[in-house]
């Protein structure tokens, strides 16, 4: 456990807080105050995050660093490492896709794109590398 990390609520007590209590955990977890419309469930998700990695340590260097490049790579419309996986709630369900030399595979079957994949979870035309969160998002599919 790191130094400071024993006077930080437990992840399940954030889950209760209410708005004002989560933003002044904000404040003095981040030292400023958290972005203007950000939703209740997603301050609770990052302040959730932020707690488990102070008392846990958090991500090593190494993987920080391997999820930047492969954030670079995929906004520049490279291919993403083979053995990488995607990770995507929607509909109740989570979706786990694997990035293969033969393409992204979901549930045993491979598609020909992230895009493709987007559209059999969604039933909708969304950008996969948006849908997955790799590149900026309006938050409407396309």
């Amino acid at each position: 456990m790191t130094r400071g990390a024993a006077d930080l609520p437990d992840p399940a007590r954030i889950a209760a807080m209410a708005r004002p209590d989560l933003l002044d955990l904000w404040r003095r977890l981040q030292g400023a105050p958290p972005p203007k419309s950000v939703s209740v469930p997603i301050l609770r998700k990052a302040l959730s995050y932020e707690v488990q990695c102070r008392q846990q340590g958090g991500p090593s260097a190494a993987r920080l660093e391997r999820l930047e490049r492969a954030l670079k790579a995929s906004s520049k419309g490279a291919a993403m490492p083979v053995g990488t996986e995607l990770v995507r709630d929607w509909g109740g369900r989570t979706h786990r896709v694997t990035m293969t030399e033969a393409g992204p595979v979901m549930d045993g079957r491979t598609y020909r794109s992230l895009s493709a994949v987007a559209r059999e979870i969604t039933g909708a035309r969304w950008s996969g590398p948006r849908f997955f969160g790799l590149a900026q998002s309006s938050g409407e599919p396309r």
